[in-house]
């Protein structure tokens, strides 16, 4: 995809405007935002909007291959809708930012479209509200997954970690106690390459009480940032594994000769 049109003021006004603040050191960055607002007539969160925008759209480049240039000529409201999607939706925003640059969709378009995608995902939700609902969505996913009994584990109990999991298998069911384990789930995406690793040793530090741990990880994160820690520490497959559950599909597990869920 290559601009066929300039870049919009704002990103031009980004662009120098984070190169200015970064040659400052940190503890003048606040003032000199503040000294480029008034000098150029604006208020300093207009400036700060127009910097985030930016930054968005540069990782929105690494992991989508989206332009950031192409996307640079949209007005910063639509950047700031993308951004706003791909918080709770990645795959919806791509699609949405592929339409805006088709010319298939309009700003006001993606504005209402972006709004009623926070009506119909859980991710639209935060904190602990984000937690329950998500547990609540895939409760029976997981249970169709598994093709056997779970416990949904209510509450954490001082010293049990058997109650430090999300679901865990019937005691006798197969033989074989399993735990699954809720990654996040978090609004931001990167949040989970961030923490992935911390994840993963909270699954494997239960594995002397469960036979088989199992990394549940919502829509919106990416295997692959787990797997890159999972390789690495050498872990069995038939120990600890990856399950998602990808929107309308059926539950897959990662890696592929894992047997979790499959005696």
């Amino acid at each position: 995809m290559v601009p066929d049109k300039p870049k919009q003021a704002w990103a031009l006004a980004a662009h120098k405007t984070r190169q200015e603040i970064s040659a400052l050191q940190r503890g003048n960055r606040e003032l000199g935002l503040k000294d480029l607002a008034d000098k150029s007539g604006l208020n300093p969160q207009t400036l700060r909007r127009r910097v985030s925008a930016l930054d968005f759209l540069e990782r929105f480049e690494q992991e989508t291959k989206i332009k950031s240039a192409v996307l640079e000529t949209f007005p910063v409201a639509a950047i700031e809708f993308l951004s706003r999607w791909y918080s709770h939706d990645p795959i919806a925003a791509k699609k949405a930012a592929i339409k805006l640059i088709d010319g298939n969709i309009t700003v006001e378009k993606l504005r209402l479209e972006e709004k009623q995608s926070r009506t119909t995902s859980a991710f639209a939700r935060t904190g602990k509200s984000l937690e329950l609902d998500y547990k609540h969505e895939i409760a029976g996913a997981i249970s169709s997954w598994f093709q056997g009994p779970l416990i949904k584990v209510e509450k954490r109990i001082r010293f049990d970690p058997t109650s430090l999991v999300d679901f865990r298998s019937d005691d006798t069911y197969r033989r074989r106690k399993t735990g699954f384990l809720i990654v996040g789930p978090y609004r931001d995406p990167a949040l989970y390459k961030r923490r992935a690793f911390d994840w993963i040793a909270k699954a494997y530090t239960l594995l002397p009480v469960f036979q088989a741990m199992c990394l549940v990880l919502p829509d919106n994160a990416k295997v692959d940032d787990f797997l890159d820690w999972w390789r690495p520490l050498n872990i069995s497959p038939h120990h600890l594994a990856l399950l998602k559950f990808p929107r309308g599909q059926r539950g897959q597990l990662w890696p592929p000769n894992s047997e979790i869920g499959r005696y």
